[in-house]
């Protein structure tokens, strides 16, 4: 089997959640027992050769297909005229084969591909359905050019992390269940709760405190970062505890519309690379995502995978992610996050119970399983 697979969305400088999946699946892929053939495609400045080389080193180098066009102007006439056809232009100049061909798209993305190319689409969630008063109009004109139904509808196969995902996908856009499949997502073993020489590093790097709260992700409005710092700043005041906030992540405009009064004692660090979150995670006392929708919620899990509580909502994904090894609270009530934050700090059998349960539940959850999963959806629809 040949598998084209859109890696445009690498070759952004920070790399996403949904960058880490795409290279975490071709870096496990290669260690499964398969003999297919792996086409890359990249559009604008910089080809997704360099990424994929510098994450994933190996000797079994994989076909890449690089349209030197600006991204802009991709997306103008992929948008307008359905042109070009990405699977033909992919198609041109490679050897021919005869096996059938797959194309992947790890993402929601603008395209176009002929009406006989069967594809597999990842939807990660779709909170910008649920929540579109977040977005700012760049994003919504790109969620428009992208008609994320229409692509969804197309797709042979749409995998999704979660079960409360798959609900939203045929909800929202009518897609038949049996088209649907849930593969969550993993860890890597960087992910572990022994302390390492990294840990004082980045802990100096970033000037961090001893003790602290974290979160870490995008200061986007569905994150729920205003709640975050309203409870913490209600929690120093009843119990007098100085425990400051760590957000690891792109700032955004909402976050920076926040009075700098209502965020003393809160830490932004900015865009953390991804090398430095299992030491932030080690170094935290709690990490704390009441997030209002999660597809999946990677944060909770690696946290616990490096042995540190977490605090996460109930709602979306969460419960499927964490189960009972986190102290779960409703995102729209900041005393439920200052009752939770009370009870952790204040209970030394809660916070090593909630560590034995977080180590034992990621155990459920690999890179490996997820790539061997997503590997036999596409060739059941190869076979198709």
């Amino acid at each position: 089997m040949r598998i084209f697979i859109d890696a445009r969305h690498l070759t952004r400088p920070q790399q996403s959640g949904v960058g880490e999946y795409t290279t975490r699946l071709f870096s496990a892929w290669l260690s499964l027992p398969c003999e297919h053939t792996f086409v890359f495609f990249s559009s604008g400045r910089k080809p997704a050769q360099d990424i994929l080389s510098a994450s994933t080193p190996t000797s079994e180098s994989p076909h890449f297909r690089h349209l030197a066009v600006p991204n802009k102007l991709l997306n103008a006439s992929l948008t307008t005229l359905r042109r070009p056809r990405l699977d033909a232009w992919i198609e041109h100049g490679l050897p021919s084969s005869p096996d059938s061909t797959v194309f992947f798209f790890p993402n929601l993305a603008i395209a176009s591909v002929r009406p006989q190319m069967p594809y597999v689409l990842t939807i990660h969630d779709l909170s910008f359905e649920l929540f579109p008063h977040h977005l700012d109009l760049k994003s919504r004109l790109w969620h428009a050019a992208v008609r994320p139904k229409t692509l969804a509808r197309g797709a042979c196969a749409i995998l999704v992390p979660s079960q409360a995902t798959a609900w939203d996908v045929e909800r929202l856009y009518g897609v038949p269940t049996e088209r649907i499949h849930v593969i969550a997502h993993g860890y890597t073993e960087i992910f572990h709760p022994q302390q390492t020489k990294m840990d004082n590093r980045v802990q100096a790097l970033y000037r961090l405190p001893q003790r602290f709260a974290l979160f870490v992700g995008t200061l986007e409005p569905r994150k729920n970062i205003r709640m975050m710092i309203e409870a913490l700043s209600d929690y120093r005041k009843y119990t007098g505890d100085s425990l400051p906030l760590v957000l690891a992540g792109k700032s955004t405009r909402s976050f920076n519309a926040i009075p700098s009064e209502e965020k003393k004692e809160t830490i932004a660090l900015g865009y953390v690379p991804s090398e430095h979150r299992p030491s932030l995670y080690r170094l935290a006392t709690t990490t704390l995502f009441p997030s209002l929708y999660e597809g999946f919620g990677l944060p909770a899990l690696e946290s616990m995978a490096c042995g540190t509580p977490v605090i996460t909502s109930r709602t979306s994904s969460m419960p499927e992610v964490v189960g009972n090894a986190a102290i779960s609270i409703d995102p729209h009530s900041r005393n439920d996050l200052v009752s939770a934050l009370e009870h952790l700090m204040g209970s030394p059998i809660l916070r090593q119970t909630l560590i034995e349960r977080g180590l034992k539940r990621v155990e459920n959850f690999s890179w490996e399983q997820c790539a061997l999963k997503t590997m036999k959806v596409l060739e059941m629809v190869s076979k198709r």
